[in-house]
């Protein structure tokens, strides 16, 4: 992708990923994927606007996010939403820094599983839109 970004529409503002769920469903399974320098994506390797994401098996050489979740959905209780898994991710490459990669992951619907997985950089989890946990524990 060159670093470039989408061209807005009236939906959505530029974005710069190699996979760009604007809304809907997505399964990705066995994704391999790579990105430094001028060929990083300009906002993440997997930018989910809307709807739902699961990463089944991959390996990200991508600097920056792998992920990166810019809303919940749908709203509304924990119990009508339809959540992702992230499974068996490898996000790691010998030359990524705190600088190109300070975060990972971007997570905020609820209900997301995160499991096997290596990341460099860290794990986003701000508030749910309604100001939940994401994650919790009993």
């Amino acid at each position: 992708m060159g670093g470039k970004a989408f061209s807005f529409d009236a939906y959505s503002s530029p974005v710069g990923a190699n996979i760009h769920v604007a809304a809907g469903y997505m399964d990705i399974i066995s994704l391999t994927s790579a990105g430094s320098g001028e060929n990083k994506p300009t906002t993440a390797d997997i930018y989910q606007g809307n709807g739902r994401v699961s990463v089944i098996n991959a390996w990200s050489d991508t600097n920056g996010y792998f992920l990166y979740q810019a809303s919940a959905s749908p709203s509304g209780p924990l119990n009508t939403r339809h959540v992702g898994q992230i499974t068996g991710v490898r996000h790691y490459e010998g030359g990524m820094t705190a600088e190109n990669t300070p975060n990972s992951l971007r997570i905020v619907t609820p209900g997301t599983f995160v499991s096997s997985c290596l990341f460099y950089g860290n794990i986003e989890v701000p508030s749910d839109l309604d100001g939940r946990p994401i994650f919790c524990r009993d």
